[in-house]
């Protein structure tokens, strides 16, 4: 990076923190409110909330993985699995919100306490703080600093990036939620002002500086970017590296607990002024993950028709490799990779990287930056590059926020609670500063284990292996916790042990060929019906939440347009569908 790139960088990082706080302070309500620190007081308008929950969940690699997912195999592969994200909000919607009201939860835990008893909310809210600090905190900044270095192709330490991520993102994490939204929502518009811009100069380039001749040409072959076909005509039932056995099953799993027990994410949610605002920040968010992929893939699309002006990084290591254990694979792609490797060529054209795929090679991953160093000026770069590093921070800072507030409601605040009462003030007070030091030690904990992955790749493999253990005993208890009243409380722990040895004996003692998205719903169709078998066996009685919980119960009154919204999202996911339909 030039030194104008950096300075640029620098300066709309900074701006864009300026901002949130200044913004926050003025609209700010004078009142102290009890639970400020973890949910905000309630003033953030839910367009700013909806762009909070998009970028807590929407990260660097994620842009990456999609990119090249829809150049290899079309733009179906991603959005099924944005359509089950979609039903699975749609459900949370309906059914998991007005529960979480009605108990009147600032955590998720709290739920599984007043559902089952304090022992499975202690298990469930542990589980979820163990996770967090120890996997997918230091997970999210390495993997972000690694896709951050590729698509600018930095040459500084990885380390430098991840102190950098976690030194911004501990910053936003400690001013509290109110700011850490309002940052995720100037971001979230940046993100979608440059997933825009990108194919806007690329049309202009197409059509010699005309927007709409360009968009014509474009569109006139577009039709093989929408849905990648095989040799024999017929479309591709292998959706990426994502089959339909496994978005059927394990993907399904996976996205029932993103929108209904992840604390991260429903966290941005519970901070809404009333249900009605709760309800329109998950159905907007719905529908703006169904248009997602048109959008934030676009780059996979423009690559199909720039094929000859992009270019790849080539491993000649990987290659050489490769030519040693494929003689018998096709003749033209064999000289051509012994030509690069004679050339000593450090880059080769995009089109050249797809003659090598008979030789297994892919370069998908490479996609989303090839488009950006094409396409945007090197001026730009400073102000894109100060995006994706938000997208990062704005993961990172949201699992930060999330563990912080489960130490201090889960285990701390219990601790106060046994002791001499005292004041409401001195309460808040109290939590908000240990919620500060809970959000900087884990910060520094993070930190500490991602600059540590960096130098074991080993160890960055079984965390990486072991990501989902958490998440698979967890979506169990909180299903039955929804739709069953009478599982007991002793079934649910046993559940939710037997789940975790499962999953960890298919991770490790069992063959490849076994996907970890299988995994997921083996582990959790037996921890369910472990579940079913208590409730036959131990029928237990629903505890009702508490006067003390309802004591925090704000406006419960639906959205009177949630089930019209709902149909619209659902005939949007159908027109789509029967569109790609009819252009098979």
């Amino acid at each position: 990076m030039t030194g104008f790139i950096i300075m640029s960088f620098i300066l709309v990082s900074g701006l864009i923190a300026v901002f949130s706080s200044t913004l926050f302070s003025e609209s700010a309500d004078t009142k102290t409110f009890a639970h400020s620190y973890f949910i905000g007081d309630r003033t953030l308008l839910w367009p700013w909330l909806t762009g909070s929950l998009l970028l807590s969940h929407i990260s660097i690699e994620q842009l990456i993985i999609y990119n090249g997912i829809a150049f290899q195999h079309g733009y179906l592969s991603v959005l099924l699995i944005e359509i089950i994200a979609v039903l699975s909000m749609i459900i949370s919607c309906f059914v998991v919100l007005p529960r979480y009201w009605a108990s009147g939860v600032i955590t998720t835990p709290e739920f599984i306490g007043q559902r089952f008893d304090q022992g499975t909310r202690k298990l469930v809210a542990g589980l979820f703080l163990f996770a967090y600090a120890t996997i997918l905190l230091p997970l999210t900044l390495l993997i972000g600093a690694e896709a951050f270095k590729s698509i600018f192709e930095l040459s500084a330490s990885t380390s430098y990036v991840v102190a950098g991520l976690g030194i911004l993102g501990t910053w936003y994490a400690l001013k509290g939620f109110n700011i850490l939204s309002l940052s995720h929502g100037i971001y979230s518009v940046a993100l979608v002002f440059l997933s825009l811009l990108i194919p806007s100069i690329a049309l202009i380039d197409f059509g010699n500086g005309s927007l709409s001749l360009g968009l014509s040409q474009a569109l006139s072959s577009f039709n093989d970017v929408l849905y990648v076909k095989t040799s024999t005509g017929l479309s591709q039932s292998n959706l990426g590296h994502i089959s339909w056995d496994k978005l059927g099953t394990g993907m399904i799993v996976l996205q029932l607990f993103l929108w209904s027990s992840h604390q991260a994410y429903m966290q941005r949610v519970l901070g809404a002024k009333t249900l009605v605002d709760g309800q329109k920040v998950m159905l907007s968010s719905a529908l703006l993950k169904l248009i997602s992929p048109f959008v934030l893939c676009l780059p996979a699309g423009l690559a199909w028709i720039m094929l000859g002006e992009l270019s790849v990084v080539i491993n000649h290591d990987v290659l050489s490799e490769v030519l040693k254990y494929n003689h018998a694979s096709d003749p033209q792609a064999l000289t051509l990779a012994q030509s690069i490797l004679e050339s000593d060529a450090s880059r080769i054209s995009l089109e050249t990287a797809e003659a090598l795929k008979p030789l297994g090679l892919s370069f998908g991953d490479q996609v989303y930056s090839a488009v950006i160093r094409r396409l945007l000026p090197d001026w730009s770069l400073g102000i894109v590059a100060a995006t994706l590093f938000g997208v990062i921070i704005s993961s990172f800072n949201s699992i930060l926020h999330g563990a912080s507030t489960l130490f201090v409601h889960e285990f701390y605040k219990t601790l106060m609670d046994r002791k001499e009462a005292i004041s409401e003030y001195e309460m808040t007070d109290k939590l908000t500063r240990i919620g500060k030091i809970a959000t900087l030690s884990l910060a520094i904990l993070s930190v500490f284990t991602a600059l540590e992955l960096t130098q074991s790749q080993t160890t960055l493999v079984y965390l990486q292996k072991i990501n989902g253990v958490w998440s698979v005993p967890i979506t169990s208890v909180f299903l039955i916790g929804f739709i069953n009243k009478s599982s007991p409380a002793s079934f649910a722990k046993l559940s939710i042990c037997i789940a975790l040895g499962l999953y960890l004996f298919l991770s490790f003692y069992t063959t490849d060929s076994l996907h970890w998205l299988h995994i997921y719903f083996i582990c959790f169709m037996v921890a369910l019906s472990c579940l079913m078998l208590g409730a036959w066996i131990q029928p237990q009685t629903y505890n009702e939440p508490s006067d003390q919980d309802q004591s925090r119960v704000i406006n419960q009154e639906p959205w009177v347009y949630a089930r019209y919204s709902a149909f619209v999202l659902i005939g949007t996911i159908l027109i789509i569908l029967a569109l790609y339909a009819f252009f098979i």
